[in-house]
């Protein structure tokens, strides 16, 4: 079946990495790879009543100031518009190789400020210019893999193909040695994490598959080998279980499972900025979905006590070490509503950082009729944020500002921290 091929003026980006315009009868339509001011030939992917998707076929003439001239760096990514006309050969994990960085930076900038606008409800929010990475490549301390009918690799851009893959431009080095190391044979549909502490020089292996899979694993590397099997059980395999990465001088236990922020130098921009939004004279600091103790163990020096709460149990296991030597943390192993409702009234500053997905509606009705004073909320996803954000405002919460922070250069995706207050401005 052919496809459907219409021009299409590209007005601004969307968060989702694809610039947005609009057909001859007025209806939405997404262009992945197409960039704002330029005149784009889209080949459609999808079409409904209200909205359109698809890719750039063809190369615009004009192209944008911020389009980067030629192939991108990585020859997995590959250039525009070959993207578009064969994406099951391109890699899918970057969709901005081809934009200079300074434009994605303030791309990103304006993802937040439109989300905030539209589904928050906030009129002129204030988000503060993103803050970049002097190298915005090989920053990737973890980076997840597929196994397919050709063997372990990344997924495509059909979402569907594994390909393979020799290095990895946004990969940490020391991740991209354990991908040079790697030789496994894997039933497809496997899952495969490599993993490293870039400023510890620890790395780890992790598969997601059935114990059989430790039979298949040769690995000339001194990494840590672990399997997590369908039903959770860990089973090691060679090394130490668990991933050791250190943070403002600070070392911390990363449990194969468990989260940890994939820019570690990033990681450190972004504590700096949580630390620069609590307020002076906070006392009692609630952490909520605190993982292995990273803000709790960093920012316990500001508060007579820390209350951290997380419900991932090796997390807390791995935070008990994490948080070692800090009197003033209390952790606790619960649901982030049951967590915070256990603790009363005691926190006069709350600190969530929550999944993609956003808070959970039990804990968004606690936080509105919560008595602190200061919420700080680091989110990676603008849209979910603008939607906990509108409830909060419409509680009594003053949303006060958003600093965006890039984590993921080369992607759409975007790290931030935003201040709300009960206090007057």
């Amino acid at each position: 079946m052919s496809q459907t091929r219409i021009e299409v003026e590209v007005e601004r980006m969307a968060h989702g990495g694809e610039g947005v315009g609009r057909d001859a009868s007025g209806r939405a339509v997404f262009v992945d790879g197409g960039l704002p001011g330029e005149r784009v030939l889209v080949g459609l992917d999808e079409t409904r009543e209200r909205h359109a998707r698809g890719r750039l076929v063809a190369m615009p003439d004009p192209v944008a100031p911020e389009r980067r001239p030629g192939a991108a760096p990585c020859p997995h990514f590959g250039a525009w518009p070959e993207r578009g006309l064969a994406p099951e050969r391109h890699c899918g994990g970057c969709s901005w190789q081809h934009v200079d960085y300074s434009a994605q930076l303030r791309f990103k900038q304006q993802a937040l400020i439109d989300s905030l606008n539209r589904i928050g409800g906030i009129a002129e929010p204030i988000v503060h210019s993103t803050i970049g990475m002097p190298d915005p490549w090989h920053y990737r301390n973890h980076l997840r893999l597929k196994a397919g009918p050709a063997g372990v690799g990344l997924v495509a851009m059909d979402g569907a193909r594994v390909l393979g893959v020799q290095t990895c431009h946004i990969a940490h080095p020391l991740v991209n040695d354990l991908l040079d190391q790697l030789e496994l044979e894997l039933p497809e549909g496997s899952e495969v994490s490599l993993r490293a502490g870039t400023a510890t020089g620890d790395q780890m292996i992790v598969l997601r598959a059935d114990a059989a899979a430790l039979e298949s694993i040769d690995v000339e590397s001194e990494a840590s080998v672990l399997l997590i099997e369908p039903d959770g059980r860990i089973q090691l395999a060679s090394g130490r279980p668990w991933l050791v990465e250190r943070l403002e001088d600070r070392d911390f236990l990363v449990p194969p499972g468990s989260f940890f922020q994939v820019n570690t130098v990033m990681a450190e921009q972004l504590v700096a900025c949580v630390r620069r939004c609590l307020p002076d004279d906070g006392r009692v600091l609630a952490d909520i979905y605190s993982g292995v103790g990273t803000f709790t163990a960093l920012l316990a020096d500001r508060f007579e006590a820390v209350l951290a709460i997380e419900s991932d149990r090796e997390a807390v296991a791995a935070a008990v070490d994490n948080a070692a030597g800090l009197d003033q943390v209390t952790l606790f192993e619960a649901d982030a509503a049951e967590g915070l409702a256990h603790l009363g009234d005691a926190p006069d500053v709350l600190l969530v950082d929550p999944p993609r997905g956003g808070l959970s509606r039990s804990l968004t009705r606690l936080l509105a009729q919560h008595p602190a004073h200061t919420i700080v909320y680091v989110s990676c996803e603008p849209a979910t944020l603008a939607r906990d954000a509108r409830q909060l405002v419409a509680a009594g919460w003053r949303f006060v500002d958003c600093q965006p922070v890039d984590m993921f250069p080369q992607t759409y995706h975007v790290e931030s921290v935003s201040t709300f207050s009960r206090r007057a401005p």
